[in-house]
């Protein structure tokens, strides 16, 4: 699927790339700079705390609970639209562009409107100025989302990693300037700023496109129908998700707070890292894929397995080493957090899952959907958290883990699985290796634990390596010698890595 004004990737040789090949490129390129704005994120961030105070990030931290739902939403819905267009035409960029500008143009309004309010509820005028600051990305960020968009939909990401890593570079050298300087919590305010101007400026010379402005045209029911029916679903995501951690602050207190999001946070290990790689290409992979009859379903089963291989023995190990693992790198008074973690690592499969269902859903351009999914999460899943709440984090725990994946299967896969075409069983079938091998490992481990008595911190390491060993072990038993595909894997990732 690529624009009509832009060639098809080659490899060095001049051949066509195949889906597959630009797909694995595409995936390499977003988890390889994911891992290094991560260490270099953490870095940065052990220097900013030795120059500004703690005050300068509470103050930003006040304004980015107004700012974090509208970044969620802002030109997201837009964004997805042009991924999924089967056609990209000049006239489908401006359209684009002007209704992503208008947008933003009209929250940033809002926002600057609503500022002194925001000032009043926190008792700090400070905010006010800063958010009127801080919330100009959302104009900024309306000025790449058309070329951002272009490289998702044609898998180009080595280009678009590539002048992310320049924009947080900026971002950082800013920051640390404008915060030696003395700017203090305007260093922290500025930063992103600047990361949004170099985004601007490198996604246009690294994907060309067509701006101008534009109201009306062909595509713009089309385009107002999709992004608002995605940013439906994203705000009400956000409440979903967000439900639990409000009714248990403002029930159970600070104290069962923090241990649940302990809990949470460390669920999310077994599976985030995989979804932040997966999440910008699995969209436009999917979207091309529709174009031949039945390649959608085959990749959708596909991908599936892949994900389940890889996140199946990351949720049920940490489910069974949840006790080693919680006092040996947290101590013994976060005890609480470790049945709410054995439960949340069983949502972490199904959360997984969904998200390719979802990607499938938009592809196919059926957003209701996912907007009906999202509204049942929003209605059943706070009131099983409401219920639950007499009974303490761990039930509310119970309730993401069983009742979150029934939502999904009654509402998403019944419905992906026949816009697929496909049969219950076929889905199954590619979930059967990464299941067994997952449940053996489980049961190794925990036969390990009770045989063995040993400190906790051996405990811990020795059912990592057994873990890893008896799973790697049944996959094998269970799929034959992976060595082959491994080999070819390798080298279409190293094809499309190259182009």
């Amino acid at each position: 699927m690529q624009s009509d004004d832009n060639p098809p990737m080659a490899d060095t040789n001049g051949n066509t790339l195949s889906l597959r090949q630009r797909f694995l490129g595409a995936g390499f390129w977003v988890a390889g700079s994911q891992v290094f704005l991560s260490v270099f994120g953490m870095g940065v961030t052990v220097i900013l705390a030795r120059l500004l105070m703690p005050e300068d990030y509470g103050l930003v931290a006040m304004a980015m609970v107004f700012i974090g739902l509208l970044n969620q939403t802002n030109v997201v819905g837009l964004g997805h639209a042009l991924v999924r267009m089967e056609t990209i035409s000049p006239e489908s960029e401006r359209l684009t562009f002007t209704y992503a500008l208008l947008s933003a143009m009209a929250l940033y309004a809002a926002v600057y409107a609503i500022a002194p309010l925001v000032g009043m509820f926190y008792g700090e005028p400070r905010v006010v100025a800063l958010l009127r600051v801080m919330s100009l990305g959302f104009v900024l960020r309306s000025f790449y989302i058309v070329p951002y968009s272009l490289l998702r939909r044609e898998l180009r990401m080595k280009h678009q990693s590539m002048v992310q890593i320049l924009a947080t570079t900026a971002d950082a050298v800013s920051t640390i300037c404008l915060a030696l300087l003395g700017y203090g919590v305007w260093a922290l305010a500025v930063g992103p700023l600047v990361s949004h101007c170099v985004q601007g400026v490198g996604m246009a010379l690294v994907r060309p496109w067509h701006i101008g402005l534009r109201l009306r045209g062909e595509r713009s029911r089309e385009l107002v129908r999709f992004a608002g029916g995605v940013n439906a679903s994203i705000m009400l995501w956000y409440w979903y998700v967000s439900a639990d951690s409000l009714l248990i602050g403002r029930v159970l207190g600070g104290a069962a707070l923090g241990i649940f999001a302990m809990a949470m946070n460390l669920s999310k290990l077994s599976w985030s890292k995989v979804w932040l790689a997966l999440n910008p290409i699995l969209l436009p992979l999917f979207a091309e894929a529709r174009e031949q009859p039945g390649e959608l379903g085959r990749v959708f089963l596909r991908v599936t397995h892949w994900v389940a291989l890889l996140t199946f023995p990351m949720t049920f190990g940490l489910l069974v080493v949840a006790p080693e693992a919680v006092d040996v790198l947290l101590s013994d008074k976060w005890s609480g957090a470790i049945v709410p973690l054995q439960w949340l690592c069983l949502l972490g499969t199904s959360r997984a899952l969904v998200v390719l269902m979802s990607q499938v859903i938009l592809a196919v351009g059926n957003v209701r959907l996912e907007v009906y999914f999202s509204l049942a999460c929003g209605i059943l899943l706070p009131l099983g958290f409401w219920l639950a709440l007499p009974y303490g984090i761990s039930m509310v725990a119970v309730v993401w883990a069983l009742l979150f994946p029934v939502i999904a299967a009654v509402v998403l896969l019944k419905t992906v699985l026949r816009a697929l075409d496909l049969r219950l069983l076929s889905y199954l079938e590619v979930l059967r290796t990464p299941a067994l091998a997952s449940l053996g490992m489980a049961l190794a481990l925990l036969g390990m634990g009770i045989l063995l008595d040993l400190a906790q911190i051996w405990l811990l390491a020795g059912k990592l390596l057994v873990g890893a060993a008896s799973y790697a072990a049944l996959v094998t038993l269970l799929e034959g010698n992976p060595y082959r595909e491994f080999r070819r894997l390798l080298a279409d990732t190293r094809a499309g890595v190259r182009a």
